[in-house]
């Protein structure tokens, strides 16, 4: 049995008589605003048919399994990281809330701008990308546009993880915030956030969308001054996201692939 983790491969192996797997692991066609419209209906037919074709086909996430719009049959089997030790458990005072992801639109940095308008604490912003330079201009007074970092420079002094974009199928930054052991106050948008924030109360407060900057910036702000709710919303992001490794990953496709015999 193939496995195929990429567009071009399932479609070459739709023109087989192979037995395969399709493992979708992002959008398998270009979004809106990533390529032409004839370009975008061209390669996302392609592709349809290709999964039409396929013994199965699974995804990471159930965020990524809608926006594919494949049907019932698409098996979610989640995708991992490698395991990071644990950075913080939410003691003590820290003051940098973190956004990390590309200067873009689709990751909506204005988000980020509004939720830190006159707090008490300051913000950074790691990654690179076209409105970079105009980021730096319209920046308030306490975030910094910091350009790329190591991860050790990326969660000094960070009390939260800040995920505002549109459009997440999975969102790797999240994982490795939550495994560090920082908070994270993500959209809804993100595909990994129902699998770190399973409690209902947390998920209500930290998983929110996009439409309305209070809720984050109040989120933002009772993270900041409670202890204990930090050091509560760690543990349980810590033990989430060890459900996430590349072990358990492995582990998941074996019990799928055993379907297969």
């Amino acid at each position: 049995m193939i496995v195929s983790l990429i567009p071009q491969t399932d479609m070459a192996l739709a023109l087989t008589r192979r037995d395969w797997i399709a493992f979708v692991r992002g959008l398998p066609w270009p979004a809106q605003g990533e390529a032409s419209r004839v370009k975008r209906i061209i390669w996302k037919t392609l592709e349809q048919t290709a999964l039409s074709r396929a013994n199965a086909v699974w995804a990471t996430t159930q965020t990524l399994r809608d926006d594919m719009g494949h049907g019932k049959e698409t098996k979610l089997v989640t995708a991992g990281i490698a395991k990071i030790p644990r950075r913080w458990n939410g003691e003590g005072t820290r003051s940098t809330a973190v956004w990390a992801a590309r200067y873009n639109q689709d990751k909506n940095p204005e988000l980020f701008f509004q939720a830190l308008r006159d707090q008490e604490f300051e913000g950074k912003m790691f990654g690179s990308g076209v409105l970079e330079d105009k980021l730096r201009i319209s920046a308030p007074s306490n975030i910094e546009v910091a350009g790329w970092a190591g991860p050790d420079q990326l969660w000094e002094n960070a009390f939260a993880y800040v995920g505002t974009s549109t459009r997440e199928a999975f969102g790797r930054s999240a994982l490795e915030a939550a495994m560090s052991g920082i908070p994270i106050v993500v959209s809804d948008a993100f595909g990994v956030a129902k699998m770190l924030v399973t409690d209902d109360e947390l998920r209500r407060k930290f998983v929110l969308p996009v439409s309305d900057q209070r809720p984050w910036a109040d989120a933002l702000r009772d993270l900041h001054r409670d202890e204990a709710l930090r050091r509560t919303y760690s543990d349980h992001l810590v033990r989430n996201a060890m459900n996430l490794t590349i072990e358990a990953s492995a582990q998941a496709v074996a019990r799928e692939l055993a379907v297969f015999g």
